[in-house]
């Protein structure tokens, strides 16, 4: 059940049947175990890197350090891209699909290829290995910036109801 794809027919049941603090609950403990696993693989990937690396073979000790390297700077990506899946199932969920476009094309795509074309150039090496994490973490930021627009539009609205 924690993968994101189990929550979509739940959200989108709630939110056709309009019992809003269900779908909230639902999102909620999706966003949470999301969370909670997206730390659990960071902090594998800091402190088992080593053990993760030799899974694939013997390497000289030049390639494993790179390789151990590469892991801890790539598993920062897990504190966001369970979050990230959660909010695109969840948009398309509700009938949000450009939001959930957005998410996917710019995670996996946009934002990613222009990191990549930047990165690597300021940061080297370490600039391939944080091209994802820092690609995850600007879709989190434009979907908390997208959830806040909302917020003001329906504050917006409900001032408006209440000045007739």
């Amino acid at each position: 059940m924690a993968h994101p794809r189990h929550w979509l027919p739940l959200i989108s049941f709630y939110h056709g049947a309009r019992d809003e603090q269900r779908k909230k609950e639902t999102i909620r403990l999706a966003l949470f175990i999301s969370a909670g696993v997206g730390v659990l693989f960071f902090v594998i990937g800091q402190f088992a890197a080593g053990p993760i690396v030799s899974i694939f073979g013997d390497f000289p000790p030049s390639v494993t350090s790179l390789a151990v390297d590469a892991i801890g700077l790539f598993f920062i990506a897990y504190l966001f891209t369970g979050i990230n899946f959660v909010m695109v199932t969840y948009y398309q969920s509700i009938g949000r699909v450009r939001m959930a476009v957005w998410i996917t094309s710019a995670r996996e795509i946009s934002v990613m290829l222009l990191l990549l074309a930047v990165l690597p150039r300021v940061f080297g090496l370490t600039g391939v290995w944080l091209t994802i994490p820092v690609s995850e973490l600007i879709v989190l930021l434009t979907i908390i910036q997208y959830e806040r627009n909302i917020r003001f539009k329906r504050a917006d609205r409900r001032r408006e109801q209440l000045d007739f």
